[in-house]
Order: structure tokens, then sequence, then C-alpha cells
């Protein structure tokens, strides 16, 4: 299997905010940001996954209050039309199937500083961010 030498299929921690070992995995990659069900840990509140740690193998969970964020950085920006300008309040959708909330925008060299008027729940690395002003879709890029 590819990637077993580098150590990806390697069994890994699951830890809480603090570091401490709650369980143990069988891969990073199983876990998605966000998942509630299937953590192979149990605790007195349900545990939602925060984090993936891909450099030390770890999944990090935490309780649902912990999964809300009120910014993110948005990189491998592509725009459909000329960039939205600095500060400006546009309407910002995390996934697919994401309504879209409002956030203002701050660039930042090549990336893209991008706070929410409320804070939103389990941001995902790796996933899309596409940004609208009003019903036109300006360009998107990927969460960092």
């Amino acid at each position: 299997i590819i990637g077993r030498n580098r150590g990806c299929l390697m069994k890994g921690n699951i830890v809480d905010l603090d570091g401490k070992v709650l369980g143990k995995h069988n891969g990073f990659w199983n876990y998605t940001i966000g998942q509630r069900k299937g953590l192979g840990v149990s605790a007195s509140e349900p545990l939602y996954v925060l984090a993936l740690r891909k450099d030390t193998n770890e999944v990090v969970v935490g309780e649902a209050d912990k999964t809300f964020k009120e910014e993110m950085i948005v990189d491998n920006l592509s725009w459909t039309v000329k960039a939205p300008d600095d500060k400006e309040n546009l309407i910002v959708k995390i996934r697919s199937a994401h309504q879209g909330t409002p956030a203002q925008i701050f660039f930042e060299g090549d990336k893209l500083r991008v706070v929410f008027e409320d804070p939103q729940k389990s941001i995902a690395p790796g996933q899309s961010a596409v940004f609208y002003r009003d019903e036109i879709v300006l360009g998107g890029g990927i969460i960092n």
C-alpha cells in the first residue's frame, strides 16, 4: 500500500486540546473535521474532531463549542472576475451544503483572512471556500 513506509498507515493518538491521550486511531485520514460519531472514545459530553495533525499523527477532539471559529485563512486564490476589495463584506460558503454567511475579507499577501459575522462550525482545512457578491460567484480558494 502506498505510504506504508512513510508512517501514514500507523496508529496514532486521539487527544484533547491539552494533549491528553483519550484513545487510539488506525489512521487520521479516517476522520473529518466536525465528525462526532465513530471516534472510539467516550466522554461525559459528545466529542467532535477539531483538527487532524498529520505531523504528529494525532486526531484532536473537543466539545461542540470548540468547533466554532470566528475566522479562517484561505490561499490558492482564484478569481472569476476582478478580485474583491480589501475589507469588503461578502458572502462566503465553506462547504458545498453550506448556505453561505456574511464575512469581511482582508488580503494578507497572496492569502485572504476571512472574518465571519457569526462564528462558523467545523471549518475544514483543505476544503474550498467560495466568495459571492450578492448572487455572483467572485472566486474561491482552499481553506488553510
